[in-house]
């Protein structure tokens, strides 16, 4: 996905507000021909003055740079190239998700697929490499199903990198990729409606109850 914006202040007055409409754009590799199938032209106006679009392209190495092409629709020899450096970004969106109270997981929730990526894990606690594998999800159900490999202790502190291997970018820009460990301080609660205490982990807390005397505990203090 591409975002653009078209400024016509250096149209005539009169035509500034519709120049937009005349033009079509699209995004190639540096120094790329031209796909007669990927001009767009959806631009809308804003209070400012200045037109935007936001479409799709096809996936190209835009490793050396990228070319947007603009040029006065169907016409060929008005052809424009505007050459960026651009990094591909937000291509998955995930977290970092308390499963229990003792481990945490790396969980994507939604990506693009169809692309090799390495994966690493480092835990920042002792920068010990834990994963550092790589991926190709070919579906949705893919990235969503729960991995194993990408679950870990709470009580340490994680990072985690995801590194394309066919264009140029940070497709985790955005998320948070680093996790915190956990301060394990146990607190017992009374679980609802019954009369059991017991800690994250299930573990049970034991009551004991000591020796009374009239209405009072023998361990109440007395005033």
């Amino acid at each position: 996905m591409y975002a653009l914006r078209f400024d016509p202040s250096d149209f005539p007055e009169g035509f500034r507000q519709t120049a937009y409409r005349a033009y079509e754009v699209q995004v190639v590799a540096k120094g790329a021909a031209p796909d007669d199938s990927q001009w767009k032209s959806s631009w809308g106006y804003s209070n400012d003055g200045k037109s935007y679009i936001t479409d799709y392209s096809k996936r190209f190495d835009n490793c050396n740079g990228v070319d947007v092409l603009l040029r006065l629709k169907n016409c060929p020899a008005t052809l424009k190239r505007i050459t960026e450096n651009r990094d591909i970004r937000y291509a998955f969106y995930g977290l970092w998700q308390q499963l229990k109270c003792n481990t945490v997981q790396w969980v994507f929730t939604d990506g693009e697929i169809g692309h090799k990526y390495k994966i690493k894990v480092t835990r920042t606690t002792d920068n010990v490499v834990l994963v550092d594998k790589e991926v190709n999800y070919t579906s949705r159900e893919q990235y969503l199903t729960h991995d194993p490999e990408l679950e870990f202790p709470a009580d340490k502190s994680y990072r985690i990198e995801m590194t394309p291997t066919d264009y140029c970018g940070d497709p985790l820009y955005g998320a948070t990729t680093y996790f915190y460990a956990i301060n394990r301080r146990y607190q017992y609660t009374l679980d609802y409606g019954q009369n059991i205490m017991s800690d994250c982990d299930g573990r049970l807390l034991a009551i004991q109850v000591g020796q009374t005397v009239g209405c009072l505990s023998s361990t109440t203090p007395m005033k």
